[in-house]
């Protein structure tokens, strides 16, 4: 009943990499978590390096495309986990504003 909707799940992966979309989903869970931006940011490191040298996609371009997108959520993180007290904060939010669009 549940092989045919994993199949269609995991098939944009290599066939030895299927399991990584576990690795996707176990971080979200993570993430959504209420913890502090330094614990996020290296929860997110640690995804995008074992993203970038695994490249788990069949195709070239889905590893590019997600490559992209991982940089710009560690981007945003790191932008975010500045301090509101401190003077660049509003260049910060308006940065991360650009960065999402």
């Amino acid at each position: 009943f549940l092989l045919p909707l994993l199949d269609a799940f995991q098939s944009c992966y290599d066939d030895r990499f299927r399991w990584y979309s576990g690795v996707y989903l176990l971080s979200w869970i993570i993430l959504n978590i209420n913890m502090p931006y330094y614990v996020m940011e290296i929860i997110l490191a640690a995804v995008f390096t074992s993203y970038f040298m695994i490249q788990p996609y069949k195709y070239r371009w889905l590893n590019i495309v997600d490559t992209l997108l991982l940089v710009d959520l560690n981007m945003l993180a790191f932008l975010t986990s500045v301090d509101s007290s401190n003077s660049i904060h509003n260049e910060t939010v308006i940065i991360s504003y650009i960065l999402v669009v």
